[in-house]
């Protein structure tokens, strides 16, 4: 367990998890993770909703969850998702599903859909990123550390880094880096 806290940037004890996932507001039965990795996994579900290649079908719900998510309606957008994800079992509605369940905290299910999503498109890096952050969530430290391995040989000189809330992001550049290799 040490090693992998090692691995991944942080000691924990065993059984801690991140501190990200707050108990549901007044306005909402759901907990909502407000985390960096959150914000990730939300614009990750908007890339998806108009990713070129997706069916019809499949874009129309993916489209209806992204507006359902604007107006915070959870629950309409889980449905959505879970109802694009068995009708269309795709990269970018596995991507989706698996990113709001993130949020939520639902361990287990956005393990599941992430992993389906980085199997499917290996080369990107920050859908391995997203299967971290789950696996942390899980917590399975040693597949989260595994999943990190994956990102780094889909992009080469990857750099990540522990945000506040204990989530695994992407490292900035510097501001005065070289973009060209």
């Amino acid at each position: 367990m040490l090693l992998a806290a090692v691995i991944l940037g942080g000691r924990r004890r065993e059984g801690e998890r991140p501190s990200a996932v707050p108990a549901a507001s007044a306005s909402s039965d759901l907990a909502v993770c407000t985390s960096a990795a959150a914000r990730t996994a939300r614009r990750a579900a908007s890339r998806a909703s108009a990713a070129v290649g997706v069916s019809r079908p499949a874009a129309a719900l993916l489209a209806d969850a992204a507006e359902a998510r604007r107006q915070g309606d959870l629950r309409t957008t889980l449905a959505l998702l879970q109802a694009a994800v068995a009708g269309t079992p795709s990269v970018e509605t596995h991507a989706a599903l698996g990113g709001l369940y993130f949020e939520l905290g639902a361990a287990g299910p956005a393990v599941r859909n992430l992993r389906a999503a980085a199997d499917g498109d290996p080369a990107d890096a920050d859908r391995w990123i997203a299967l971290a952050n789950a696996l942390v969530l899980a917590p399975d430290p040693f597949a989260a550390a595994e999943a990190l391995d994956h990102a780094r040989r889909a992009e080469p000189g990857l750099r990540v880094r522990r945000d506040g809330g204990g989530w695994i992001v992407r490292e900035p550049p510097a501001p005065d880096a070289d973009p060209t290799p």
